[in-house]
């Protein structure tokens, strides 16, 4: 029985995959994610196993057919949220045979609803000010165009920081369906 088996009987009985807990799970086994997505690529194989990541996803949709992110929810922000959808999401897998490499990419994802509460990054700006995930990186370009990328790269990782944390498997996030 390869690692992933093991990995996943043992999921089974503590709510399933995905699961908000599988990377406190790896770290417990000692199992990277890059280790756990190449053997259940040794189990699975291609096929199977991108048909294991997108119904995953799938399940993962449970807030009106999409996964709902809680950005700020380490901050005590319960309101501010991401939609993200992956219906017509496509996955490709990288650098499968590479432990240091091996990733999932989701290709044609799309952003659903996003509310974002900011605090205002000058004075002439009181309280909080409510934006869309699309406006904020907006706002911060005209504010600062050489940080746009940045704020983008950001934003980029805390979702895919989002996804990867009830998969366990190291992701990226490519092209987004507009």
């Amino acid at each position: 029985m390869n690692r992933a088996q093991t990995l996943l009987k043992f999921i089974k009985n503590r709510g399933g995959y995905p699961n908000p807990r599988i990377n406190n799970i790896l770290e417990i086994l000692e199992i990277e994610p890059t280790e756990f997505l190449m053997s259940l690529h040794q189990k699975l194989g291609d096929e199977k196993l991108m048909s294991l990541i997108q119904n995953s996803l799938k399940k993962l949709q449970t807030n009106n057919n999409f996964f709902r992110i809680y950005p700020y929810s380490k901050f005590g922000d319960k309101e501010s949220y991401i939609d993200l959808n992956f219906d017509d999401s496509e996955i490709l897998l990288s650098d499968i045979n590479d432990n240091r490499w091996a990733t999932v990419l989701i290709e044609n994802w799309s952003l659903g609803d996003s509310y974002l509460l900011v605090e205002p990054w000058n004075d002439d700006v009181e309280g909080t000010v409510e934006y869309t995930l699309d406006g904020l990186i907006d706002a911060i370009s005209e504010d600062d165009p050489y940080q746009s990328q940045e704020s983008v790269d950001e934003w980029m990782g805390i979702l895919r920081d989002s996804v990867s944390s009830y998969l366990g498997l190291p992701i990226y996030l490519g092209e987004r369906k507009k």
